[in-house]
């Protein structure tokens, strides 16, 4: 039962409070539906396979309930990549609701594009670039993601 009303809860969040993501998501979903490589429903989150996996490291992104990725990592549940993103889907949306998408989404592409760009043109190592959560959207997604998702186990509602 607490199952069902947590996802009824995110759900009801998602076509409410967080709808700029969650519609952003649902227009990604159907473009992409028939080029998806997997879909798996876990955590009360969909999450994607969409186009190759490349030897450099992969790429995700959350729209409302559904994350994107290049990379079959985003389906282990114990992982930091995918609870990362849970991290953007549940906790971050729900505290910002529909400026979600300009607070965290947004600056989150960006940044993630220019690191990309410094790395690949030559101009920066990896090594040398900030760590990934040094940005305050990257790290709540990560904190938040990996506590909430482990409380809400632990307490049998994922």
């Amino acid at each position: 039962m607490k199952k069902i009303l947590f996802r009824i809860s995110c759900y009801l969040l998602w076509c409410t409070w967080g709808i700029l993501d969650g519609l952003y998501g649902l227009i990604i979903f159907l473009f992409t539906f028939a080029f998806a490589g997997k879909i798996k429903y876990q955590d009360n989150i969909i999450t994607v396979k969409i186009g190759k996996t490349y030897k450099a490291s992969g790429w995700a992104f959350e729209a409302g309930a559904f994350v994107f990725s290049n990379t079959d990592a985003i389906f282990d549940t114990k992982n930091s990549f995918f609870k990362h993103e849970w991290g953007h889907c549940i906790p971050q949306t729900w505290l910002c609701g529909p400026l979600h998408i300009f607070l965290c989404g947004i600056p989150s592409v960006i940044r993630f594009q220019y690191r990309e760009y410094l790395v690949r043109s030559g101009k920066k190592k990896r090594s040398e670039l900030k760590l990934y959560d040094a940005a305050w959207f990257e790290g709540t997604a990560t904190k938040w993601g990996t506590y909430w998702n482990n409380k809400l186990k632990e307490k049998g509602w994922l």
